[in-house]
């Protein structure tokens, strides 16, 4: 009698225990700074994974995949309906802002019955739209009131991280003034979107 009451109890626990769902939580940061501190998630589901408590900024870390934008966390939760949201940063006010359309108490959600793999980009319903290889960008400097300069001797071109901020003349980087209206351009391809740079000009090519 006591071995079947101890095989009845044994059985009854490993019910009680259910299946558990591996959960790749991925957020895609483009076009995003990620904060020193890295990439966070925070929940109700972060006790059933295992952290002490749920809805903690700064426990659970997401990893870097590869060089990519994304990052991702993978846990093992048992069924049932999940918040959560993503947080560039290790404490609330980092928190991104769900949009209303795939938000649930301004929260994301997962109801979860199967193995899933989430991704979706910071602060929004979608996936990141995808960016090109080069942007092209155009450079002006207007020079009409620069003393100095002599438009029949001097040529103006552009200096940045793209040359190493080197200080001499780079006829790759040069800016003209077709009309003569002493406002110098030129469009040029760089990888990203923003960057920091100076425009100078040189007697002849010197």
């Amino acid at each position: 009698m006591k071995h079947l009451l101890l095989l009845i109890t044994l059985s009854l626990s490993f019910i009680g225990r259910g299946q558990n769902y591996n959960v790749t939580f991925q957020v895609d940061m483009t076009g995003i700074a990620a904060d020193p501190a890295g990439i966070h998630i925070a929940g109700n589901f972060q006790s059933s994974a295992g952290y002490a408590s749920n809805w903690d900024p700064s426990s659970s870390a997401l990893s870097q995949v590869g060089s990519s934008n994304v990052y991702a966390l993978t846990v093992s939760l048992p069924a049932g309906n999940y918040e959560f949201k993503y947080i560039n940063g290790n404490s609330w006010g980092q928190d991104e802002s769900v949009p209303l359309s795939c938000a649930q108490n301004n929260n994301r959600f997962l109801n979860l019955s199967a193995n899933t793999s989430t991704l979706v980009c910071f602060a929004s319903c979608t996936v990141c739209p995808s960016i090109p290889d080069t942007f092209n960008i155009t450079l002006q400097v207007d020079l009409s009131q620069e003393t100095g300069f002599n438009p029949l001797n001097d040529n103006v071109d552009i200096a940045g991280y793209f040359t190493t901020w080197n200080t001499a003349y780079n006829s790759n980087y040069l800016l003209s003034d077709p009309d003569g209206d002493m406002v110098y351009s030129a469009v040029f391809a760089f990888a990203e979107p923003l960057l920091e740079y100076k425009a100078r000009y040189h007697n002849g090519s010197g």
